[in-house]
C-alpha cells in the first residue's frame, strides 16, 4: 500500500532499507464501502496506527470523495517478518510509530 510506504518513509524506513531487512506481509484487510466514488475522481487518503502489537501492526484508513464525505473505511494488519519468521517490531520503528522522539 503505497500510503503505508509513505508512512513509513516519514520515520525514516526507506523502502531500500525495509526490502534489505523486514518484510511487511498483509495477514488482515478489512474494508467497509459506505459511498461511491467514480473512476478518476479526486479523493483523500488518511492512515493512522490503530493497534501496534508485538510483531503486528494494525493500521485505521479512511477514504474521503471529492466532498470530503468518508466514502470507504478499513483496516489492514501486517506482521513484521524477517528472513521468513516473524520478528519484533524493531524498537526505533516502535518508538516512531508510538509517535516517540529517537
Amino acid at each position: 500500500m503505497e500510503a503505508e510506504s509513505e508512512l513509513l518513509r516519514t520515520f525514516g524506513w526507506s523502502i531500500d532499507e525495509r526490502r534489505c531487512h523486514y518484510d511487511f506481509p498483509r495477514v488482515s484487510l478489512e474494508c467497509r464501502f459506505l459511498r461511491i466514488i467514480a473512476l478518476e475522481t479526486s479523493y483523500r487518503l488518511r492512515l493512522v496506527v490503530g493497534k501496534l502489537g508485538n510483531s503486528s501492526i494494525r493500521y485505521n484508513y479512511s477514504v474521503f470523495d471529492a466532498e470530503d464525505k468518508v466514502a470507504i473505511e478499513g483496516t489492514m494488519t501486517v506482521v513484521v517478518t524477517q528472513d521468513g519468521k516473524t520478528v519484533a517490531i524493531p524498537t526505533a520503528l516502535r518508538k516512531a510509530l508510538e509517535g516517540e522522539p529517537d
